[in-house]
């Protein structure tokens, strides 16, 4: 992962979006019962919304990134590119910071439930979409190595899955839920918004400067 940029880059900008989802993940029954006054098994149902989000989107993103994948292709004379599955994420790097500013004010003024469900669907959307096109990205990218590939995306979301809920209290307590959440709307938008521009255009100078990655490639060929 240290090593290899179109490694490098992926794993950052995919292990961010998954530990903000974590974050929320831990905070949202308490949410919904301490600020909307709903008793913990509704409070819970909140979840939902999550399901709602990662489902539809990996059912028609899923669909998407074949789709626009073999129009790409045919207009670059039938051969494809791993960047060409990266497009989708464009679209993730928007989801996440849109849905964490719906949903940390509407739950700072207390707007009406069904609106901060709107912001937790668009949330579990961006995710979603991110966690099965960067795997894929990946499988074309490095090729002969692709389980070592994601196993660094794995074990990096991880780590920050299991590092961002820890200072999550912390967090709300010092700013709310409005700031808080803006804070991490921020820190996805600065990484989320430009990383899928930076693999699309330059994904194949950093592929060409991993050696893993030229070396997969030619013995593919």
């Amino acid at each position: 992962m240290v090593t290899q940029p179109v490694v490098l880059v992926t794993c950052v900008y995919q292990a961010l979006l998954f530990g903000c989802q974590y974050l929320l993940l831990a905070s949202f029954s308490r949410v919904f019962h301490d600020v909307y006054k709903q008793p913990v098994g509704i409070a819970s149902l909140h979840y939902i919304a999550m399901i709602i989000g990662y489902t539809l989107s990996g059912q028609v993103g899923g669909r998407i990134v074949d789709k626009l994948y073999r129009a790409m292709q045919r207009r670059n004379g039938g051969v494809g590119k791993p960047e060409f599955k990266l497009p989708l994420l464009i679209v993730t790097g928007i989801l996440m910071p849109a849905g964490l500013l719906l949903y940390g004010w509407t739950v700072q003024y207390r707007v009406h439930w069904i609106v901060p469900d709107i912001g937790i669907f668009l949330i579990a959307s961006g995710a979603r979409m991110t966690l099965f096109v960067c795997p894929l990205y990946m499988a074309d990218a490095i090729t002969m190595y692709t389980a070592s590939a994601t196993s660094s995306l794995v074990i990096t979301r991880g780590a920050f899955a299991f590092a961002f809920p820890l200072f999550a209290p912390d967090m709300y307590m010092a700013l709310g839920q409005g700031w808080g959440n803006s804070l991490l709307a921020l820190a996805t938008f600065v990484i989320g918004v430009p990383s899928p521009f930076l693999l699309f255009f330059f994904g194949e100078r950093l592929r060409l400067r991993s050696s893993y990655s030229v070396r997969a490639m030619k013995l593919m060929t």
